[in-house]
């Protein structure tokens, strides 16, 4: 059992690691990307402005012929949109001052030049298809290289962890042992106790030592070795319980009244049926003969509510064998306990009836 729960342990811690470790890889990458096209575009912007005051020496001197200028488009417009040098990638609407951009390509156009008196404007281009290109190969480079990354060191925080967790999993081996060894040890000469003991009194303070043991143990397991969530019926459950106290109840001529409005919760079997083993049975030990107890389940926002009433009884009846003035019994610790392990709520309302009522979540 432990092996399987620290093994989820560290699958668990392992995925968490993969998580934030790709998580921030992948957001370095991304500021790396980011500051590649910023640079790259800075660089392009400078390319243009500088190209554009190549062209406008050129035409002041008239030496257009000269003009050598790489992977560049240029042109030079009147006025009137007429194309007077150059050409470029597409159409533009030259009454626009400075950068855009424009089906991949970056654009800049100066303000009105008036060279020998005749007015144009120099517009510039760059093709940004291969800064797109390079970026999507770094994106394809730097985002799977994250991922590996993560993976081999989710590879070592397993085996890390692993190392962390064997101490854990020897004590807690070592507790199921000597779990397993107390339940033989002390449960058996109880059960070999009672085949010979005849007297009733003494069989039934045995009963009630080895019940409390049982309730304890069960408890314990629970609480030291992890547990999963599982379907459980607790009106099943509930039957179980008043079967094994079939004798009790007939002889105190009981009456079980049951409301089921709840059949079904995802829970501990283990501490659902601990839980509902000492409260039913202490409203039977502890009930007048032929009163009733009644046991009613409720759907509340999206808790299972269970109330176990007693009708015709004392609040210190029903509670004298589990509470004190000052603390708690052991009675009811263990079951208080066992509800606030599944993250529960238990109480003692009292009234004209006097009910134990006790609210689950809907795991």
């Amino acid at each position: 059992m432990i092996k399987k729960a620290v093994k989820k342990i560290k699958i668990n811690f392992t995925l968490s690691h993969v998580l934030v470790s790709f998580i921030f890889l992948s957001i370095l990458s991304a500021i790396y990307i980011y500051y590649y096209y910023a640079s790259s575009i800075n660089n392009i912007k400078k390319e243009l402005i500088a190209s554009s005051y190549k062209i406008d020496n050129a035409l002041i001197f008239e030496e257009l012929d000269n003009i050598n200028i790489d992977n560049i488009f240029a042109a030079v417009f009147d006025m009137r949109g007429r194309i007077v040098f150059g050409n470029l990638p597409t159409n533009i609407d030259i009454r626009k001052n400075g950068f855009f951009s424009k089906n991949k390509y970056l654009f800049f156009i100066s303000n009105t030049m008036n060279t020998s008196s005749i007015p144009y404007r120099i517009v510039t281009a760059y093709s940004l298809k291969n800064l797109y290109s390079n970026i999507k190969k770094n994106a394809e480079i730097y985002f799977p290289l994250s991922l590996l990354f993560s993976l081999i060191y989710g590879l070592f925080i397993y085996f890390l962890s692993g190392v962390w967790l064997k101490p854990v999993e020897r004590t807690y081996t070592n507790l199921e042992e000597f779990t397993e060894m107390f339940s033989h040890e002390v449960l058996t000469p109880i059960s070999t106790a009672l085949f010979y003991i005849e007297d009733e009194k003494i069989q039934n303070s045995l009963i009630k030592s080895k019940d409390f043991l049982n309730s304890f143990l069960t408890f314990q397991k629970q609480q030291a070795f992890p547990w999963h969530k599982k379907s459980v019926n607790i009106k099943n459950t509930a039957e179980i319980v008043m079967r094994e106290l079939t004798p009790l109840i007939d002889k105190k001529h009981i009456k079980i009244n049951s409301d089921w409005e709840v059949e079904k919760t995802v829970s501990n079997p283990e501490l659902i049926y601990l839980i509902l083993k000492n409260t039913i049975e202490n409203a039977v030990k502890y009930a007048p003969d032929n009163s009733t107890v009644a046991i009613k389940t409720t759907n509340v926002d999206k808790e299972v509510h269970i109330k176990i009433i007693n009708r015709n009884i004392s609040y210190n009846k029903l509670t004298e064998k589990f509470e004190s003035k000052n603390s708690f019994g052991l009675g009811l610790y263990i079951t208080r306990r066992a509800v606030e392990t599944l993250n529960g709520k238990i109480q003692i309302q009292t009234g004209e009836d006097v009910s134990v009522n006790i609210h689950l979540p809907h795991y």
